[in-house]
């Protein structure tokens, strides 16, 4: 009997399986042996799919090649190895799986949510409808016939930053889908409008097959939150708002000479649920003051008051106002006297009574002093705290010290005329009181407590007549005079001493509208300004523009800055801020989202009347609105 030597062939790898261009195939086969023998130094292979692959090299009695199969061949076929010998054939078979078929991927981003688009409240930006809000989350889906690798660095156009993996929300549009989340805040936006591109490179599958170039998926970033009607078309004026520490903007509206409300808006964009200050009281001749209630001065056909509102329902708290119908107060309001049940609220009328109200007291309830008599457009600007109130106005010379009313009496004025100090706004750092709104357009610098010394003044070569009044941003130890003069912004700070003096200025001429309010101070030192045309400009501490863009219609009030708010109106530092502004062009409220995470926590007098309550009192912290740099 003659017994083989070589008694079978076996295929050791693959036993099945799929391979592409990225996943070679290494075959590995044995022949089984019963004696000693000389093994033949190759074995053949038929694989048609692997058109290199025609034999296998044997070392260590194993044979073994790898091959990757090319493109254009897929689909399961056969792998066989087969050697002939002198006393016999052999050959072993093994079924494989091939891919190389390019997976299919593309990128979309999920559509913005829908928003409400009606006349008396619209959430739509009108230039750019599909546009996610810069404070949202943009959801980005890789879909894919099959699935396919990618970490967030491979995304292209937006800073990795800003990205972070999520579950999709809507339905995959291929056989496999991921999701990126896009922070939008995240993203480099110097713009009010920007269209973004956000790439991924080509993908591979599992086994190596790389896509096609995956287009781009663009999505348009807004700044527009939203716009709510807070008065009839073209009102006579429209106030700075006051915010309460949660977030309600209240806004003054005189609709005509004796007409007006309050209206009370929530950080939403919704009307302040049970809260009317409609047609009860008049028109709202100053912005509102907010304390331990909501102060309010107005004029009807038949009354005139400064009295204690409630900030939930816009009802009168009683049990008393300090009103005479011959009295139109548009001085700004100034609260003083916090921290006792003893709020008092410090105006001067036009026809020059200077009142200290105190709205809720059942008794003195009124105190009053002459000052001088206003006409037309002019009026008082009137900062105070406890011990002081100091009054300047527009269309004099003359600044007033007036001692805080003790025993319901005012003290003897004090006064100082000699330097030329048209006021339109007034600020206070320390015990240094400044303005802006000379007849030359600039700011000025005294020491409070000693009228007979010369002011520190600035002025701006070629400036236009009329300056806004000034914010200070910087610090209490090194204020920074911020303030418009025409079309230009203009930056100057005061050096040390009392009052001091000031330094070297810088200005950026906008081009546009004349400035109108007093600029606002942000979290990161941005400054934000209107003009009268309502257009919106934002810039950096050293008054470089980042964007700008026409909001609303005319505008003749300051803005007002605060932080994003939660469900509760508690203040979200992380996210970004909100700017509102109110249009006499057509009696709406706007909200715009900005960079800056609310007011500036360091700046000394950091919007107009110090804080959003509109206080005109540097004791008042600005924490309710502000976060920290």
């Amino acid at each position: 009997m003659c017994l083989l030597k070589v008694t079978g062939l076996e295929i050791v790898t693959p036993d099945g399986g799929t391979f592409g261009p990225g996943a070679p195939m290494t075959l590995r086969a044995r022949l089984t042996t019963s004696a000693s023998v000389t093994l033949p130094t190759t074995l053949s292979v038929e694989a048609a799919a692997f058109p290199t692959l025609t034999s296998l090299s044997q070392s260590g009695g194993e044979y073994s090649a790898a091959a990757v199969a090319p493109s254009g061949s897929s689909g399961m076929t056969s792998v066989k190895v087969k050697t002939q010998l002198e006393d016999a054939g052999f050959e072993a078979t093994v079924m494989v799986n091939v891919d190389t078929t390019a997976p299919t991927v593309s990128l979309s981003v999920v559509s913005a949510p829908g928003r409400v688009n009606g006349a008396e409240f619209t959430e739509q930006d009108s230039v750019m409808a599909g546009a996610f809000k810069r404070d949202e989350f943009a959801e980005v889906q890789v879909a894919s016939s099959e699935a396919v690798a990618f970490a967030l660095a491979d995304f292209t156009g937006v800073p990795m930053s800003a990205l972070s993996p999520t579950a999709c929300t809507t339905a995959c549009v291929r056989a496999v889908c991921e999701c990126v989340s896009v922070d939008v805040a995240k993203l480099p936006m110097n713009d009010f409008r920007k269209t973004f591109s956000i790439g991924l490179s080509p993908r591979r599958d599992m086994y190596g097959n790389a896509s096609d170039a995956i287009p781009d998926a663009n999505f348009a970033v807004t700044r527009f939150r939203w716009s709510r009607a807070v008065a009839a078309t073209t009102p006579v004026a429209i106030h700075a708002p006051a915010l309460s520490s949660n977030g309600v903007v209240y806004a003054g509206i005189v609709q005509t000479p004796s007409s007006g409300a309050v209206v009370a808006v929530t950080p939403t964009g919704a009307l302040l649920a049970g809260f009317d200050g409609g047609a009860q009281y008049g028109a709202i001749t100053t912005s509102p003051v907010i304390g331990d209630s909501l102060y309010v001065a107005y004029k009807s056909a038949t009354d005139a008051a400064i009295r204690a509102v409630s900030v939930s329902t816009g009802g009168p708290v009683s049990p008393a106002r300090c009103a005479d119908p011959a009295r139109l107060y548009k001085s700004s309001l100034s609260l003083v006297d916090m921290a006792a049940a003893d709020e008092r609220i410090v105006a001067v009328s036009q026809n020059g009574v200077l009142v200290g109200a105190r709205p809720t007291a059942s008794v003195g309830n009124c105190f009053e002093a002459s000052v001088p008599s206003l006409t037309g457009s002019n009026r008082y600007s009137v900062v105070a705290e406890d011990g002081e109130a100091f009054l300047a106005t527009t269309s004099s010379a003359t600044l007033t010290r007036v001692s805080s009313p003790v025993s319901l009496v005012w003290g003897t004025p004090q006064t100082t005329n000699q330097h030329n100090l048209f006021t339109d706004a007034l600020v206070r750092s320390g015990t240094v009181i400044g303005g802006g709104g000379l007849t030359v357009g600039g700011v000025y610098a005294m020491t409070e407590s000693s009228f007979s010394s010369a002011p520190a003044k600035f002025t701006l070569d070629g400036g236009a007549p009329g300056a806004t009044g000034p914010a200070l941003a910087g610090s209490a130890a090194s204020p920074v005079f911020v303030y418009g003069n025409g079309s230009q912004v203009v930056s100057v700070p005061r050096t040390a001493g009392n009052p001091g003096g000031f330094g070297l200025a810088t200005s950026r001429d906008l081009v546009g509208g004349s400035i109108v309010g007093t600029p606002v101070i942000g979290s990161d030192g941005s400054i934000h300004v209107v003009d009268s045309d309502g257009r919106v400009t934002a810039l950096t501490s050293s008054l470089t523009p980042l964007w700008s863009a026409d909001v609303a219609g005319t505008v003749d009030s300051s803005l007002t800055l605060d932080s994003a708010r939660d469900s509760t109106g508690g203040i979200v530092c992380s996210r970004p801020g909100s700017l509102y502004v109110v249009s006499t062009g057509d009696g709406k409220l706007y909200s715009i989202i900005v960079d800056s995470h609310g007011l500036s926590s360091t700046a000394p007098w950091p919007t107009y009347q110090h804080d959003n309550a509109r206080t005109g009192n540097q004791t008042r912290s600005t924490a309710d609105w502000a976060c920290p740099p």
